[in-house]
C-alpha cells in the first residue's frame, strides 16, 4: 500500500461498492477489491487502497463469527510464543501506520452493520469500533462518510470524489440505471444485495433486533469507545426520525466529516 494514497476503512457492507462503481466510472482507473468483485476496471493501478480492519485481531474475531453461523469457511490458528509477539507488534505496528494516512470512513448504522453481518455477540463488533478509533486519532485529511447519506443522493458520492481529487460531472448521471447495474455487479460475488428493494430502509436488518440485544450492542459500543467518542459518531443512531431509521438531523454531526493536519 502506498502511504500518499487515501486509505478506505469500510467495515463489511457498509456501501463500499457503490463508492468503487462510482469512483472507477468517473476516473477510469480500478479500485481495490478481489477479482470475483470486480467492478468497471480490472486492470491497473488503484485509485485509493482499502481496509475492512485496521487491526488483523479483528478481523479474526469478525471471520470466527461468520464461520459459526455457517457464512464463511474459515479457520485460524492462534500464535503463541515469540511468534505470537511479533504478530502482534506487526499489527500495533500497522494500526499506527493507518492514523497516519488520508483516510475516509463509510460509517453504517452500528445496529445495521450487526444485523447485516448476522453477527450474534457485541463483541464481534471490534473491528467496526477499531476503524473509528483509528479515524479519530487520524490527524492527516480525512472524510467520514455515513452510509445513509451516501445512497440517499449523489452529494454525499460528490464529496468522495473531490477527496480523491476526481473530476466529476454528475449532470446526466443517471443514478437508478448505474445503481442497477452496480447492484449487478456486486451480485456475482459470494455475497447477494439483500436490500436491494428497499435502498432507502436504513433500519431494513435492525428492525427485528430483540430489544435485549440493542441495549447490549448499545452498551458494549459505549463501553469500548468510551461516551464522547460514542456520542460523536453513533448517537445520531438512537435517534431516528421516522420508521426508516434515519439519524434525525440535530443529532447529525456534520463538522467530524474532515480535520487537517495542524
Amino acid at each position: 500500500m502506498s502511504a500518499d494514497k487515501v486509505l478506505l476503512l469500510s467495515f463489511p457492507k457498509s456501501g463500499s461498492n457503490w463508492v468503487r462503481y462510482c469512483v472507477e466510472h468517473f476516473s477510469g482507473r480500478r479500485t481495490p477489491g478481489k477479482a470475483r468483485r470486480n467492478v468497471l476496471v480490472k486492470d491497473g493501478p488503484t485509485v485509493f487502497d482499502r481496509m475492512h480492519f485496521v487491526d488483523k485481531r479483528h478481523r479474526n474475531r469478525f471471520m470466527h463469527a461468520r464461520a459459526r453461523q455457517g457464512l464463511e469457511d474459515y479457520a485460524h490458528a492462534d500464535k503463541t510464543g515469540l511468534h505470537g509477539w511479533l504478530s502482534t507488534w506487526r499489527k500495533d505496528r500497522r494500526v499506527r501506520q493507518v492514523t497516519e494516512r488520508r483516510l475516509l470512513l463509510l460509517l453504517r448504522s452500528h445496529y445495521e452493520s450487526f444485523g447485516r453481518n448476522r453477527l450474534t455477540a457485541p463483541e464481534d463488533m471490534t473491528g467496526y469500533l477499531g476503524n473509528i478509533q483509528a479515524f479519530e486519532a487520524c490527524r492527516r485529511d480525512k472524510l467520514l462518510i455515513y452510509y445513509h447519506d451516501l445512497i440517499s443522493d449523489m452529494s454525499a458520492m460528490g464529496r468522495i470524489l473531490d477527496f480523491l481529487e476526481i473530476p466529476h460531472d454528475l449532470t446526466g448521471f443517471d443514478v437508478e440505471q448505474h445503481r442497477k447495474r452496480s447492484l449487478e455487479l456486486y451480485a456475482r460475488g459470494p455475497d447477494q444485495p439483500e436490500s436491494r428493494e428497499a435502498l432507502l430502509d436504513f433500519a431494513y436488518h435492525s428492525r427485528t433486533l430483540p430489544p435485549e440485544t440493542r441495549r447490549a450492542l448499545k452498551h458494549y459500543c459505549q463501553s469500548y469507545l468510551g461516551a464522547a467518542l460514542y456520542d460523536k459518531y453513533l448517537a445520531c443512531f438512537d435517534l431516528l426520525s421516522g420508521d426508516q431509521g434515519i439519524p434525525a438531523q440535530a443529532a447529525r454531526q456534520e463538522t467530524i466529516g474532515r480535520a487537517r493536519t495542524s
